[in-house]
């Protein structure tokens, strides 16, 4: 087992264009140097929706998912924009269609890799209204799928609920 925790361009991320560039390329050249059978992403927070974000992008490079506090639509996202906007090369107003490629909400179709949320509903930071959502959306459509969700948490994830949601990811 291989466990890399990038520092993928810091708080400025959210995994925009040149993010997502260095995340293919870490894959590649891990795959390349590693006889690699199975990649998961982890994340919290903006780690969480970065993770989301890329596996709607490159379902073909991931075999699971754990997102921690994160979001799952940057339409609806309204903290953090100045960093956002940076990542994503421009505001919501000026390039909308970047922001929503960037949603994993809009794109369920293409999770087909078991993915596990962890969210408190009281969570201001990063609302967890579209993961509830998007989660709510995959089991429908028949995903693996896991949400631990503390109707009176905020910003924050166990280590018990960590571990969790990254067994569940792993066995499914």
């Amino acid at each position: 087992m291989i466990a890399v925790s990038p520092d993928y361009r810091a708080r400025t991320s959210w995994m925009g264009p040149a993010a997502e560039a260095d995340m293919i390329q870490m894959i590649g050249k891990l795959r390349n140097k590693y006889p690699i059978r199975k990649i998961y992403l982890i994340g919290g927070s903006m780690g969480g929706t970065s993770a989301l974000t890329f596996a709607a992008l490159h379902p073909e490079l991931i075999d699971g998912v754990t997102a921690m506090n994160g979001h799952a639509n940057h339409l609806e996202y309204e903290n953090f924009q100045f960093h956002i906007a940076e990542s994503f090369g421009g505001s919501k107003a000026a390039i909308p269609e970047e922001y929503k490629k960037r949603s994993a909400e809009y794109w369920p179709e293409k999770l087909i890799m078991p993915i596990a949320f962890t969210v408190g509903e009281l969570d201001k930071s990063v609302p967890p209204d579209s993961v509830i959502r998007l989660a709510a959306t995959l089991k429908k459509i028949g995903r693996s799928v896991m949400l631990i969700n503390h109707p009176l948490g905020g910003h924050s994830t166990s280590f018990y609920e960590a571990m969790s949601a990254m067994e569940f990811m792993i066995s499914h």
